[in-house]
């Protein structure tokens, strides 16, 4: 919290009014220096550049502070965050779905999924036209949410057919997010054993009422 004071004497401006304690500058210049740097783009970029120069020149202490402020005050932190992410729910919920536009709902997602398969080092050489949008999911035949947030059943999954390859054209399509998660890594023969298994379990509950052994 920065406190101010008065020293009872202008500065070289002719503000007459209070100073930052810490940096002894007048308040009033500090305010008309950030509406400068708000409106005027040469003003803004001159501070960009300053303080990134100074960022460079500084990184690792800087670094290192931010790292001990956040072990300082961790519960506040995650307090403040938390509060945060309530009052804002909904408003945050409907920028999201305002942004996924029937013309985005491809695009914006592939910046997701290429981000992520950069991380993982798979190869990503596919552009919205290699998988267009679907209504339905494929496997289940329930209706996808394109506006859903986060891990929704019926959230589009793209989903690759085989995956030892990449996000390359040819080798994904769009399914649910419930369906990719039951396939996940597991190959056809695999995903034939568990199938016959969960029928075998069936079939003793139809008759037996329970499941032997």
């Amino acid at each position: 919290m920065n406190e101010k004071h008065y020293q009872g004497k202008p500065c070289k401006y002719g503000h007459d009014g209070l100073r930052y304690k810490a940096s002894d500058s007048c308040v009033e210049c500090q305010k008309q220096r950030w509406l400068r740097e708000k409106t005027d783009p040469i003003a803004r970029e001159r501070k960009l550049a300053k303080d990134r120069e100074y960022y460079q020149q500084h990184k690792d202490d800087l670094l290192a502070q931010a790292k001990q402020y956040r072990e300082e005050n961790l519960e506040r932190l995650k307090e403040v965050g938390r509060v945060w992410r309530e009052a804002s729910r909904e408003q945050r919920s409907e920028r999201r779905r305002k942004l996924w536009t029937v013309l985005d709902k491809v695009g914006q997602r592939l910046v997701v999924i290429k981000a992520r398969a950069k991380k993982k080092g798979q190869e990503f050489t596919i552009t919205p036209d290699d998988c267009p949008p679907v209504s339905h999911c494929p496997v289940f035949g329930i209706e996808l949410d394109w506006a859903a947030t986060g891990q929704q059943p019926n959230s589009p999954s793209l989903d690759r057919f085989d995956n030892t390859k990449g996000y390359v054209p040819g080798n994904v399509h769009w399914i649910s997010w419930r369906a990719n998660n039951a396939k996940n890594s597991s190959t056809v023969d695999e995903l034939e054993q568990v199938i016959k298994w969960m029928k075998s379990l069936q079939d003793d509950v139809n008759k037996h009422g329970e499941i032997n052994g």
